[in-house]
């Protein structure tokens, strides 16, 4: 057998074994964490740093509501978990829906007390004792930021005063504020963004259960619709 054939064989038992190794199953870890009021949690972002925010449910029998949503980030290299995030009020019911590589993350909550309004809000982890940034879009009942990609630009959904219906809305660092709807909807999230500025959502009709998605791209929108 030459050197060439030999280099080959053992390049195919190398790609075997990589391959081999890619289908194996996940390794699942959970972390663990004291909490005074136990509950449920949930991570709903992670950067490509390593940190993943997200919330927990809390139980407060002395709150109206009988619960509390608290923010929360875990540094999935260090394996710890903050509560020190900075939010708008710290006793409002608060989540963490989304980071950036830049450490800047964005999430709405309300009082406690009542769920009936919701405000959005960006801070950063630099800055994190630094008061957050209140995010409404003007003339919202509630405003919710999903997502944020690295140039600072924002999206999510509020509810509008005028129809009471749900759409999408695009911040931009400059303070603006843009509605972007799926024109086939009147209920329309925007969910994702990455650094090139494309978008990602979902759009349903009121009278319908049915969801679709989309994908949103220098003026352009593209449903999917398959069934």
């Amino acid at each position: 057998m030459n050197m060439t054939k030999s280099v080959l064989l053992l390049l195919s038992s190398l790609v075997v074994v990589t391959q081999a190794a890619t289908l194996q199953d996940p390794v699942y870890t959970s972390a663990y964490y004291t909490s005074v009021y136990p509950g449920f949690h949930e991570l709903n972002a992670i950067n490509n740093n390593g940190l993943a925010v997200g919330e927990q449910y809390n139980e407060h029998p002395n709150r109206f509501t009988g619960n509390d949503f608290s923010a929360l980030a875990y540094n999935t290299l260090t394996g710890s978990i903050s509560f020190g995030l900075a939010v708008p009020n710290p006793n409002d019911s608060t989540r963490l829906t989304g980071i950036n590589d830049t450490g800047s993350y964005v999430g709405y909550g309300a009082p406690s007390t009542s769920s009936s309004a919701f405000s959005g809000f960006v801070n950063s982890i630099q800055t994190q004792y630094a008061p957050a940034t209140l995010l409404n879009v003007p003339g919202a009942i509630s405003t919710f930021p999903l997502a944020i990609n690295d140039a600072g630009v924002i999206v999510g959904s509020y509810i509008s005063a005028v129809d009471n219906l749900e759409h999408g809305f695009i911040y931009r660092p400059d303070g603006t504020f843009q509605t972007l709807d799926n024109p086939a909807s009147p209920n329309t999230a925007l969910v994702g963004i990455n650094n090139h500025g494309q978008i990602v959502g979902a759009s349903s009709i009121a009278i319908s259960p049915s969801t679709n998605g989309f994908f949103y791209s220098s003026g352009s929108l593209v449903q999917l619709d398959y069934g």
